[in-house]
């Protein structure tokens, strides 16, 4: 809030408190998309259209897909399917870095190459308009500053086949505006740590970790999932028979959770950076001024301290010398 934490490092800490486990990936962290944008050759990231709007889920960003998660909430009082992650979604991330989970997931083979994760253009596409289970949102590695985008690199040289349109599937085509992997991770963290993002963000975390996770408050913010993607849906299972028991279970481990719930209030604006910055300068001029004075303060010791020692090796001086002189004269 106070702008003591990085916007990521917040948001793995939500992640690390609701359970969310690198270990885990039907709960693996989730960050969100925040820009939209990956198809201009620059981008300004003070330009609030370059971003999407965190007040609202993947799934309720385009109105035209909306509307038809809306007839369906009417049908099964649930928008969406699945969650935002889930085991396929890192996989599907993760596929050149880590082929034999997305082989054992794929029953073994990597096609076909036009579901893969091929371009940030194309995967923004899909999960902005595509109706169905597509409403995955990202993950850490997107803004990892860390590393140098390894994940989107073909770095074990696979054979991922031919889309198509007789696209050779390699490493996965960045924005225009990205020269490099280490480029586009080094932006993407750039967009979030952004005065846009930091001025919005605590709505996603509202929609993901917080009040408007469940109830009232979900329904209202086009943001219910089925029931068994919450927590509390462990405790309907084991009232049912072995078969239904393990058909939940693996459908849970498959399709994702909902984070553990953290808020219930609305989760407080990140404070402006402008006032942040007035802020930590008064506090540094205060600071200063209170330095001055601690500094003038151990000069004079330093001084007196001095004194204090030539004054000691002085006398041990004279001392040593009237030793001498003693000495000679007994001799």
């Amino acid at each position: 809030i106070d702008g003591l934490m990085t916007n990521y490092d917040y948001l793995m800490y939500l992640n690390t408190i609701a359970s969310r486990s690198f270990n885990d990936l039907s709960q693996y962290p989730i960050l969100p998309w925040t820009i939209n944008n990956f198809k201009d050759k620059s981008i300004d990231l003070n330009n609030a259209n370059n971003y999407r709007d965190l007040s609202k889920s993947m799934g309720a960003l385009n109105p035209k897909r909306l509307k038809v998660y809306n007839e369906k909430y009417l049908e099964t009082n649930y928008h969406f399917r699945n969650f935002i992650s889930y085991p396929y979604v890192v996989y599907f991330y993760l596929m050149r870095t880590n082929p034999l989970f997305y082989l054992r997931y794929q029953g073994g083979a990597f096609g076909p190459s036009d579901r893969m994760f091929v371009s940030v253009q194309d995967c923004w596409n899909v999960t902005y308009n595509n109706v169905g289970l597509d409403i995955k949102e990202l993950i850490p590695e997107f803004y990892n500053s860390e590393s140098n985008g390894e994940f989107l690199k073909n770095i074990f040289n696979i054979d991922f086949g031919t889309t198509q349109t007789g696209y050779v599937v390699n490493d996965v085509i960045l924005p225009p505006w990205a020269k490099s992997p280490k480029d586009f991770i080094m932006t993407m963290r750039a967009a979030l740590e952004s005065e846009v993002v930091s001025n919005s963000l605590h709505l996603w975390i509202d929609l993901i970790f917080g009040y408007k996770q469940k109830g009232k408050n979900a329904i209202e913010s086009n943001n219910v999932y089925y029931y068994l993607r919450y927590e509390n849906s462990i405790f309907d299972i084991d009232e049912k028979d072995d078969d239904q028991r393990q058909s939940d279970l693996d459908d849970i481990i498959e399709c994702g959770q909902v984070p553990i719930q953290l808020f219930s209030e609305a989760h407080p604006k990140k404070r402006s950076r402008v006032i942040l910055n007035e802020l930590n300068d008064l506090i540094l001029n205060n600071a200063n001024k209170k330095g001055i004075e601690i500094y003038k303060q151990k000069r004079e010791r330093m001084i007196i301290e001095k004194k204090y020692e030539k004054e000691r090796r002085d006398k041990e001086v004279q001392t040593d010398k009237i030793k001498r002189i003693i000495k000679e004269k007994e001799k």
